[in-house]
């Protein structure tokens, strides 16, 4: 006698029991190495976030690109706690919208060398150094390897002391991460100083692979995001590693339409909002806004203080 079976095959789900966490170790103060332990604004954030899932998490530094890019695109690492939006990471990596800080590129001189730097031409024939896993957002990348010659080499704490030391012409890198290494160093202001218009806006991001067990968890980890800068806990974490920071975050329109759709807009109300043109001409010249930042400051106008920075 044949017996026939009937069998269901049921695809299995992989189950959300453990985040692994990436970040650039030399990015500070988003990923702060003490020791063998890692902490920073990026990695306690992304804990935070996944402990009131009750999901625990690991993390794992990025010492390589190559292989942490190849470990994500499989979901053997899952998220990637803080970058720019540079080319091509979507491709295996879900960048979760919006960003969670701004934190503008910076170049940093010695002080003596800075004051002759009016325009990007002055930084013809010079040699600027960026820590080498850094990833500047992508419109930088493109208008840098026309008009700059800025190679990676090490890490932040070496390139500044070949910096104070006159081996190198100047320091590209965040705006904070810059910060907190002087501040580690104790570089005075009066030895290095930070080109002020040469700042850019850049927003972080978390970056979730595409292959993780935890993907589903893409909606909550936007919404607790949001929820965290605007309750303020984005702001403690960085007071907590930087004290004395004293570069102002750069609202774009992104920022904008995030406080238009914001229930808690009228929070902001003795807010000083910075804002910068974030076209591509503002690299060479000061600009003025443009029209759609006019029209969308011009709804939120009566509610907020806002200082347009020149």
């Amino acid at each position: 006698m044949l017996l026939l079976f009937a069998t269901t095959v049921t695809a299995v789900t992989p189950q959300c029991n453990e985040v692994v966490l990436t970040g650039d170790a030399d990015w500070a103060p988003y990923v702060v190495r003490d020791g063998d332990k890692f902490t920073g604004v990026a990695v306690e954030l992304a804990r935070k976030i996944f402990g009131e899932l009750d999901i625990k998490t690991s993390f794992v530094p990025m010492y390589s690109k190559v292989r942490v890019a190849h470990a994500m695109q499989y979901g053997d690492i899952d998220v990637l706690v803080s970058t720019y939006n540079f080319d091509n990471i979507s491709n295996n990596l879900e960048v979760i919208q919006p960003g969670y800080i701004s934190d503008p590129l910076k170049i940093v001189m010695l002080a003596h060398q800075a004051e002759k730097i009016s325009r990007w031409q002055d930084l013809t024939g010079l040699t600027g150094l960026m820590s080498l896993n850094s990833q500047p957002d992508a419109e930088f990348i493109k208008f840098s390897s026309k008009n700059l010659y800025v190679r990676p080499y090490g890490d932040v704490n070496k390139i500044l002391k070949l910096l104070t030391s006159g081996k190198t012409d100047y320091l590209l890198g965040s705006g904070k991460q810059l910060k907190y290494w002087m501040q580690q160093q104790h570089i005075d202001a009066d030895v290095l100083e930070f080109i002020k218009h040469f700042s850019r806006s850049a927003k972080i991001y978390m970056a979730l692979s595409k292959k993780s067990a935890c993907y589903s968890y893409n909606p909550y980890i936007r919404k607790r995001l949001i929820e965290l800068q605007q309750d303020g806990t984005v702001a403690r974490l960085i007071a907590q590693y930087l004290p004395n920071d004293v570069l102002p975050d750069v609202v774009t329109v992104d920022d904008i339409d995030l406080l238009l759709q914001s229930d808690g807009i009228a929070d902001l109300e003795d807010d000083e909002i910075f804002l910068e043109d974030t076209s591509e001409d503002a690299y060479e010249d000061e600009t003025d806004l443009s029209e759609l930042l006019d029209e969308k400051m011009h709804v939120i106008d009566e509610k907020m203080h806002v200082v347009v920075k020149q």
